[in-house]
């Protein structure tokens, strides 16, 4: 069956073109730049993506930070990445605002290729080889690549893609692949460093320190580092993490979850869990009202065999005290 070229070409011409009508401003502002810098990386490269030994001093080029996403080399990666910016643009700003957006692609960016330059400082270390500082060119988008697979799996993780595949199966499939290619040399080891330092930064940033009308950062249990992970792994990564964590929390640099319980009345329960969506929290909080209710009609309704003496001994009262604070607790250990 003949493929018509032309025609094939300007129906693409024309989903892109209505693509770019659709997406916000920040979005297009994004694909604009990327663009622009192609045009020029021939002739501005080295002053622009991130070279390990002159980001720390005394060069100091700190302004690779920012500008090293913008800089790709060949066609098929800047139609990868303008298809990344506007396909996360449409998924996530909806969910964060236009500015949050920009600040995320910022932060992970620039987080990614300072702690990509880290790698290689360490990997000089050891091999005291000195291309790995001076030859080595950390640009591109494949650490914001990566951070939208982890904001996906933040916000739409339950959500099936492919072959009964997850949306938060994929950070950890996508990166088994990566180094299956990174090994068969069809993608560059700086390209695989990236993916990792991506990954790590975007978790670290949404896990901690992104701002939103709950507070700041996600500390859900599904957004643990460790579920990331297939479940054989689960165990021993989340005891190192937690203790990293409670490392991290004596510096001050993280902080607690706090939960708050208002029980005042037994048909009144407000709870205050940071990380967590206003509709998920309304969800348990209308479950965990529905089994208080359940449990405490079943104890104030008096049991066969009952004498008239035994509902009205005062010695009975704090027993029925006692229970009935007993299920308030576990209403709360569940919501919790």
């Amino acid at each position: 069956m003949a493929i018509d070229v032309k025609s094939t070409v300007a129906q693409w011409r024309q989903e892109i073109v209505m693509t770019l009508k659709e997406s916000t401003k920040s979005a297009r502002i994004l694909c604009a730049l990327l663009v622009f810098f192609y045009a020029l990386s021939g002739y501005i490269l080295g002053g622009m993506a991130i070279t390990p030994g002159y980001l720390f001093p005394p060069k100091f080029w700190v302004w690779t930070l920012v500008t090293s996403s913008m800089i790709e080399t060949t066609f098929m990666m800047v139609f990868g990445g303008l298809t990344v910016i506007l396909g996360a643009s449409r998924l996530l700003e909806p969910l964060w605002g236009e500015k949050e957006f920009c600040i995320f692609f910022a932060v992970v960016n620039a987080m990614s290729g300072f702690l990509s330059s880290i790698v290689y400082l360490f990997g000089y270390a050891v091999v005291f080889n000195d291309d790995l500082l001076f030859a080595t060119s950390i640009h591109g988008l494949a650490s914001f690549k990566a951070g939208v697979f982890v904001a996906l799996k933040q916000s739409r993780g339950e959500d099936t893609v492919i072959f009964r595949l997850k949306i938060k199966q994929i950070p950890v499939t996508y990166l088994c692949c990566a180094a299956i290619l990174c090994m068969m040399e069809i993608i560059s080891t700086t390209y695989f460093v990236m993916l990792n330092t991506g990954m790590f930064s975007a978790w670290i940033y949404l896990r901690f320190f992104q701002q939103h009308s709950r507070g700041r950062g996600d500390l859900a249990d599904h957004f643990a580092f460790a579920t990331f992970f297939p479940k054989v792994f689960r165990g021993p990564i989340g005891f190192l993490s937690n203790i990293i964590w409670n490392i991290l929390t004596k510096l001050k640099i993280c902080q607690k979850a706090t939960y708050k319980y208002d029980v005042a009345a037994a048909t009144n329960i407000t709870i205050s869990l940071p990380g967590t969506s206003e509709a998920d929290a309304e969800r348990r909080r209308k479950k965990a009202l529905a089994v208080l209710q359940e449990r405490m009609a079943n104890i104030e309704s008096p049991e066969e065999g009952w004498s008239e003496d035994e509902e009205t001994s005062p010695e009975k009262a704090p027993e029925k005290t006692e229970a009935s604070v007993k299920i308030e607790n576990e209403v709360a250990d569940q919501v919790a």
